[in-house]
């Protein structure tokens, strides 16, 4: 299941809000206007246990992006940031029937349009 971190860090000067919800094989970022609370964007993160992926969606170009999150740190004397590159088919369905079961108790109107970008990304 899904809860949020109540203590996130928030950009200085950012036009937005950022929310993060963390559950064992999945975790939602959003951003949320500051000016309204309308979300604007978010990144769900899957597979976390496994081979991490991620979609992102913005509201201003309003594409679902799907990207494997190479986490760079595959030498142990080097230490290289996390980086997202273009990884395959996404498994839309699975993903969110996935976020489905988990955000139960995500506010519904962030939850209603995580789902609603899904259905209108379903092949």
């Amino acid at each position: 299941m899904l809860k949020e971190f109540k203590k996130v860090s928030q950009e200085k000067d950012g036009k937005n809000k950022r929310r993060w919800f963390s559950g064992k094989s999945i975790e939602l970022l959003v951003w949320l206007s500051k000016e309204d609370g309308e979300l604007t964007g978010f990144q769900l993160c899957y597979d976390l246990q496994s081979i991490p992926h991620a979609f992102t969606w913005q509201k201003e170009n309003n594409v679902l992006i799907h990207e494997k999150i190479d986490e760079g740190d595959s030498l142990p004397r080097k230490n290289l940031a996390p980086i997202m590159v273009t990884d395959g088919v996404p498994p839309i369905l699975r993903v969110k029937e996935e976020f489905e079961r988990e955000s139960l108790e995500v506010d519904e109107d962030i939850r209603e349009l995580v789902l609603e970008v899904f259905n209108d990304n379903l092949p």
